[in-house]
């Protein structure tokens, strides 16, 4: 669960693993973490139901730091602490791995790579509070920005798609043995 990010890496990441692993996401750009507060419990999982899922990989921060509506560093930790709350009670074997939010270049609009950065560390503070895992998502791309981005500098080309869920593949990989 994600944002346009994980739209653009899902259907590598379905590809590769086809016949192995079912890859599920939200139909929808996942957005901000209070848009995945309003939205997770009753639109993207049934509050009725617990889910057997075996792993979730989700993320959130790309939205958060966009200028024109931006939350507050504070209001984003708590926001996700209460995501993973909710992920916790209802995907209950599951293991919750957080993506940290990828690098933002110097070219993108309404979003500073500052902000990347100090929101992933509160992210990181938050998960680790929570025992939640962190998938470091942030140093392959800004590694290989020249190669991977968009000119918008916030999104990936399709050569950034395939390498970053080539990266996610091999982390399911692990997590299911394959």
């Amino acid at each position: 669960m994600g944002d346009s990010l994980s739209i653009g890496m899902v259907p590598e990441m379905r590809t590769a693993l086809s016949g192995e692993v079912n890859i599920l996401r939200p139909p929808v750009n996942c957005e901000h973490t209070w848009t995945w507060l309003d939205d997770l419990e009753y639109e993207w999982l049934n509050p009725t139901r617990n889910y057997n899922y075996r792993m979730v990989l989700f993320n959130a921060g790309l939205w958060d730091i966009n200028e024109d509506f931006m939350t507050d560093s504070a209001e984003y930790a708590d926001n996700l602490e209460a995501i993973v709350a909710i992920l916790k009670a209802r995907c209950l074997n599951a293991t919750l791995v957080f993506v940290n939010t990828t690098y933002v270049g110097p070219a993108a609009v309404n979003r500073d790579n500052a902000d990347v950065i100090a929101y992933n560390a509160a992210a990181a503070a938050v998960m680790a509070a929570e025992g939640v895992e962190v998938y470091n998502m942030y140093t392959p791309t800004y590694t290989n920005h020249a190669t991977w981005y968009d000119a918008d500098d916030v999104h990936l080309n399709p050569t950034g798609y395939t390498a970053t869920a080539a990266l996610l593949e091999a982390r399911i990989r692990t997590e299911f043995g394959l």
